[in-house]
C-alpha cells in the first residue's frame, strides 16, 4: 500500500516566529551518494512514461474518466485504513475524487488491468504561484495484489512527465510520518523531508453558540486586559465580530492569506494557498467559512475591515465499504469536521480573534452533526499548537512533507504580497458574538 497524502494542505497560522531567508529550489547534495537517480535519468523516464501507456503485463495507464470515480473512492477507503493511517483516512472522501475530476482531470492517472479493472490511481495537479509552478502529488494508491510490482513507479513517472510539461520546478508530496513504505519509495526517487506537521483532533459534540459565548468571554478578556495593562502607548478600541463569508469577501480573504502564508515563513502553506482554494471552499462548504470584521463606530465614516478568516469543511465517512464497484451505498457513520485554514491579520493576533473564528466554525460543524473536528499545522508553529491544545485538541499524529527539486537553478523566494497597513496595531479588541459585546472588565 502506498497512501500518498492528506487532503489539500490544512494550514493553520496564528502567527509564527520570523524565518530566515532560504532558497526554495536546490538539488540535494547527498542524492548521488545515496543512489538516487540523477535528474536527467528521472526526467527521461518521466517523459517516456507520458508517451507509453504500458505499465505492466495486462495493465495500461490512462487519464481519469467519469466511470473511475466510484472505484477510486472505494479503493481509497480500503487502502487508507483508519487504524493504520488515521491522517489519510479522515480526509479521504468521495468529494476528493470528484473535485479532481471537475478541476484537474488531465493530471490524474489510473492504472487499469485488462481483466481486473482499476488497480491503481494517482491524483495531483500543478499549483501556480505568480510566475512559478509547483507540482503536488496528493494521492497515490495501488491495489494490494498489484503492489511491489513497479506500478507505483510507473504512475509516478507519468505524473512527473505531466508536471515537467507544465514547467513545474518543484514536486512535493506528503504522508503520515510513520508511513515507512511511502517514505522509502519517495526518498529513493530523491525526495527529502522539508516540513513536519501535526494533526490534532477533538470531540465537539454538544458545542453550541451559547457555550461559545461563555467560552469567548474568558478567552478574549484575558489577553485584552494584558494589552491594556502594558506600558505601550494608548490604543484605540476596535470592535470585531465574526460572520459568514460572502462572495464580496472572497478576494479580500485570498489577498490576506497571501500576506499571512508567505514563502519565507511557511513554504508548504504558501504553495497550497491560491485563488482556487478560497473559491472551492466558498462553493462547496460556505456554511463553514467565516470572516472576522471590524465594526466601525457609529458616525465615524469608517468602513468595516476584514481582520481574519476561517475556512472549514466536512468529510463523510461510511460505516462499511464493499469490495466491488457495484456495492450499495452504506449509511454514514459520522461527518468529520476539518478546519483547513485559519488566519488572523498581523497586529490583531493574540487578541481573541482566532478564538472568535474557531468557536463559530466549531459551533456550525457541531450543529450539523459533526462528532470529531480535525486541524493540522506545522510542528514548529508553537502559537498554533498551543492555541488548539488550549481549546482541548489532542491525539496528535505526525505528518511530513517531502520535496523533489526538478531544476538545479536557485530561485530566491518572492517577497510577501503587501497589504495596506492595519488600521489598528496593538489595539484593544472587543469581540461581538450574535450582537452581544464582550468588553474588557474595568
Amino acid at each position: 500500500m502506498l497512501p500518498g497524502s492528506a487532503k489539500k494542505t490544512a494550514a493553520t497560522t496564528l502567527g509564527s516566529a520570523p524565518a530566515s531567508k532560504r532558497v526554495l529550489v536546490t538539488a540535494p547534495a547527498a542524492a548521488a551518494a545515496a543512489g538516487v537517480p540523477s535528474a536527467e535519468a528521472l526526467h527521461a523516464a518521466a517523459r517516456a512514461a507520458v508517451r507509453d501507456d504500458r505499465a505492466a503485463e495486462g495493465v495500461r495507464l490512462r487519464p481519469l474518466a467519469i466511470d473511475d470515480l466510484l472505484p477510486i473512492w472505494e479503493m481509497g477507503e480500503q487502502l487508507f485504513e483508519e487504524k493504520k493511517w488515521p491522517n489519510l483516512y479522515r480526509v479521504w472522501d468521495a468529494f476528493t475524487v470528484t473535485n479532481y475530476f471537475t478541476s484537474d482531470p488531465e493530471f490524474c492517472i489510473v492504472a487499469e488491468h485488462v481483466d481486473k479493472g482499476l488497480v491503481g490511481f494517482c491524483l495531483g495537479a500543478p499549483v501556480k504561484k505568480g510566475t512559478r509552478k509547483f507540482g503536488y502529488l496528493e494521492w497515490l494508491g495501488i491495489r494490494p495484489d498489484f503492489q511491489r510490482g513497479g506500478l507505483a513507479r510507473k504512475l509516478f513517472d507519468r505524473f512527473l512527465g505531466l508536471m515537467l510539461n507544465q514547467g513545474v520546478t518543484v514536486l512535493f508530496v506528503d504522508t503520515q510520518a510513520d508511513n515507512a513504505p511511502a517514505l522509502k519509495f519517495f526518498e529513493r526517487l530523491g525526495f527529502t523531508v522539508t516540513k513536519r506537521c501535526v494533526y490534532l483532533s477533538r470531540d465537539i459534540r454538544g458545542t453550541s453558540a451559547d457555550a461559545g459565548k461563555e467560552h469567548l468571554r474568558v478567552q478574549v478578556l484575558k489577553p485584552a486586559a494584558t494589552v491594556e495593562d502594558s506600558h505601550l502607548p494608548p490604543r484605540r478600541h476596535v470592535r470585531v465580530h465574526a460572520r459568514g463569508m460572502y462572495l464580496a469577501d472572497v478576494g479580500a480573504v485570498f489577498h490576506m492569506g497571501e500576506q499571512i502564508f508567505t514563502a519565507a515563513q511557511s513554504p508548504t502553506l504558501y504553495r497550497n494557498w491560491d485563488e482556487y482554494s478560497v473559491v472551492d471552499f466558498f462553493n462547496s462548504d460556505s456554511d463553514y467559512c467565516f470572516v472576522a470584521e471590524t465594526i466601525p463606530k457609529e458616525g465615524s465614516g469608517e468602513r468595516p475591515a476584514l481582520v481574519g478568516f476561517c475556512l472549514g469543511c466536512t468529510v463523510e465517512k461510511p460505516k462499511k465499504v464493499g469490495a466491488t464497484a457495484g456495492m450499495e451505498r452504506q449509511p454514514l457513520e459520522s461527518r468529520v469536521g476539518y478546519v483547513a485554514w485559519l488566519g488572523v491579520r498581523d497586529g490583531l493576533r493574540r487578541h481573541g480573534v482566532g478564538t472568535l473564528l474557531y468557536l463559530r466554525v466549531a459551533a456550525a460543524l457541531a450543529e450539523s452533526g459533526v462528532a470529531t473536528l480535525l486541524v493540522d499545522t506545522e510542528e514548529e508553529n508553537t502559537p498554533a499548537v498551543s492555541f488548539f491544545t488550549w481549546h482541548g485538541f489532542g491525539s496528535a499524529t505526525s505528518h511530513v512533507f517531502l520535496d523533489l527539486p526538478l531544476t538545479t537553478a536557485e530561485e530566491e523566494l518572492p517577497p510577501p504580497v503587501p497589504l495596506p497597513p492595519p488600521e489598528a496595531v496593538d489595539v484593544l479588541v472587543d469581540c461581538v458574538v450574535d450582537e452581544e459585546v464582550c468588553t474588557p472588565e474595568s
